[in-house]
């Protein structure tokens, strides 16, 4: 049976730099929590989400790495990834 990646998510560091240029919304904050700093996704007032570094890491992979994730669950095309990139389609 053929697998095909219906929903692929994806960020470029562009995009990101964009976002952390922002003060609408959406933007990325860096907030100190606890002697910490992290950055959050602000969407809209009191909706946010933390921006976890290995689930950023995975959506700026948009190569090798996340080809690989891919082909290891079986996934043959990729949505609008296929269309972006062609050369992905197997």
């Amino acid at each position: 049976m053929k697998r095909i990646a219906i929903e692929e998510h994806f960020f470029t560091e562009e995009y990101l730099k964009y976002l952390r240029s922002r003060k609408d919304y959406p933007r990325l904050e860096t907030l100190k929590i606890k002697d910490r700093e992290m950055e959050w996704l602000q969407l809209a007032p009191g909706c946010s989400l933390p921006s976890v570094p290995h689930l950023q890491n995975g959506l700026l992979d948009v190569g090798e790495g996340r080809l690989k994730i891919m082909d290891e669950g079986g996934c043959r095309y990729a949505g609008a990834f296929s269309e972006l990139f062609p050369e992905w389609r197997h």
